[in-house]
């Protein structure tokens, strides 16, 4: 316990190997099978699989997991996205590089997958518009063309401006 002023805050741990993640997977896959609708209450257990007993392999877990999470389609899109998000980031400290690799592989049609996808490719849209910026910047001073031209053409900060002033000089 912990004190603080009048307040005491007491710990009370949960001890997550006492439960099986088999039975609990099990049980949601007959539940699916028989096309029972599946509740937020049934799949949130799902995000601490990695923690519980079992025989069935992490890997396994978690990827059975996101198949019975994906399945849930009448669960609202934004439930089953932090759902998978939060198995995502278990799977991160609990699985092997190789293993998560596969799982990625799995998980590529989930929501939590294409939401990676989008993000990857807005990173990369962003940082080829920035190369692009940078190329022309360069071009630009090479060209002679004053800085408050080049700022006003590019809408770029003075200190990506000055930046790519520095990559050219450096070459």
């Amino acid at each position: 316990s912990f004190s603080e002023g009048i307040n005491t805050y007491k710990v009370a741990p949960i001890i997550m190997k006492r439960h099986s993640a088999d039975r609990l997977i099990r049980r949601l896959q007959r539940k699916l099978k028989a096309k029972k609708e599946l509740t937020k209450t049934d799949l949130v257990p799902l995000t601490l699989c990695l923690l519980m007993g079992g025989k069935m392999s992490l890997k396994d877990r978690v990827t059975e997991s996101f198949h019975i999470i994906h399945s849930a389609s009448h669960i609202p899109n934004e439930d089953r996205s932090h759902m998978e998000a939060v198995l995502y980031l278990m799977a991160d400290k609990f699985l092997e590089p190789a293993e998560l690799n596969k799982l990625k592989e799995e998980i590529h049609m989930t929501q939590l997958g294409q939401m990676l996808v989008d993000w990857g490719i807005e990173q990369g849209i962003q940082k080829g518009a920035k190369q692009k910026t940078q190329e022309f910047i360069i071009n630009a001073l090479k060209l002679g063309i004053s800085d408050e031209d080049i700022l006003r053409l590019t809408e770029c900060t003075s200190d990506e401006l000055q930046a790519a002033r520095e990559h050219w000089l450096s070459r």
